[in-house]
């Protein structure tokens, strides 16, 4: 005998219920016999259409889901959900099999990036097949160059029809508006879609002209531009800093840019989960930039403080709530009150007391 899928067994078991014949059920949905003897032998695997099911299932009588008639559910694991959602606002894609149920998962990225394919393959393994990724090379007509890439592909599961539902309502990509930031899914967009500049040297263009010595962009090429304002929202909220769109380049090329605070402020908060990719993680784990704290305002205490330049090795900071140059060691516990002489006032700070003294010694012509 000759195996079927459960819908088939379903469809057939309720037919007999009902005594029709292949006919007599053609007649009922308005198919043609030959749709309903093919539906009655469809190989095991095959998963309806949900409005295939959902006449089948008000035709015999209660609304019958997938899962109702045998079929296994499967889902993500949490970690796996939130690795998706990077891929999503990266290079990954969904893809619908012919079925109309069940996705399956692919990203295509440089031979450069196998290390990070095979990590994205370790995190997907249940859903990889033994074949799930291959080498190949293929030709790009916008460069008319030949790259050699290797493809990632998941096998079609219902764990990811949640997700395809949200990303692609429409068949074309979109972002959801129940989307939401977290370490996990900015550290594999960055990976996936990502690019990290260390300008901090010293006689770098950038940091002679007073432009950002650190600086990140976020490609969005697929996504409108109310999408790519609604992300930067996100991020500019996520982490405290302004991100902003730009579109100076191609119309069609939309990036998030960030300067120095903001991308500090976002890899400190995805170092701990950042995918192994090294190529792009070296950038910022290998600068010290990153990882220096800025000392709040010894005279203010206001973290509002930008680098103001070196004198030998020490680094020194302006304050741009009161205006004041300081040191990082330079801390208020660490200073003496100085009693000025002339007025026998006292100063918190030396530099401060130096200031009152001479301005005390010149109104009253003390030498």
């Amino acid at each position: 005998m000759k195996e079927k899928s459960l819908f088939s067994s379903w469809v057939q078991q309720q037919r007999k219920l009902k005594g029709w014949t292949q006919e007599q059920l053609a007649s009922q949905l308005g198919l043609s016999y030959a749709r309903v003897r093919d539906i009655e032998n469809c190989p095991p695997g095959y998963l309806p259409r949900d409005k295939t099911l959902k006449s089948m299932s008000a035709l015999f009588g209660g609304q019958k889901s997938r899962w109702d008639i045998g079929y296994t559910r499967e889902f993500l694991a949490p970690y796996q959900a939130e690795v998706l959602e990077g891929l999503m606002l990266g290079d990954g894609h969904l893809e619908m099999h012919k079925d109309g149920v069940t996705p399956s998962l692919k990203i295509t990225r440089s031979l450069a990036d196998l290390e990070y394919q095979k990590w994205l393959a370790d995190v997907f393994s249940n859903f990889i097949s033994v074949n799930g990724m291959r080498e190949g090379n293929y030709f790009d007509e916008r460069t008319q160059k030949e790259y050699h890439s290797i493809r990632l592909a998941t096998r079609t599961s219902n764990a990811f029809e949640e997700a395809y539902k949200r990303w692609y309502p429409h068949g074309t990509k979109v972002v959801p508006v129940d989307l939401t930031l977290s370490p996990v899914i900015v550290a594999v967009w960055l990976a996936d879609d990502g690019s990290i500049w260390d300008y901090s040297g010293y006689k770098h263009r950038n940091a002679i002209q007073g432009r950002p010595t650190f600086s990140m962009q976020l490609a969005t090429d697929g996504f409108t531009e109310p999408e790519v304002q609604r992300l930067c929202g996100l991020l500019t909220s996520h982490y405290g800093s302004t991100f902003r769109a730009d579109n100076s380049g191609r119309p069609d090329q939309r990036r998030i840019r960030a300067g120095r605070k903001p991308t500090i402020a976002l890899l400190r908060d995805i170092d701990a989960v950042f995918p192994p990719m090294s190529r792009k993680s070296d950038v910022w784990r290998q600068s010290k930039d990153v990882w220096v704290d800025e000392p709040q305002c010894p005279y203010c205490t206001s973290t509002n403080v930008s680098r103001n330049g070196h004198h030998g090795e020490v680094q020194y900071w302006l304050c741009k709530a009161c205006g004041k140059q300081y040191t990082k060691e330079q801390r208020p516990d660490k200073q003496s009150k100085v009693t000025c002489n002339v007025c026998g006032k006292a100063g918190q700070y030396v530099n401060m007391c130096r200031w009152h003294f001479e301005n005390c010694r010149s109104k009253k012509n003390v030498s």
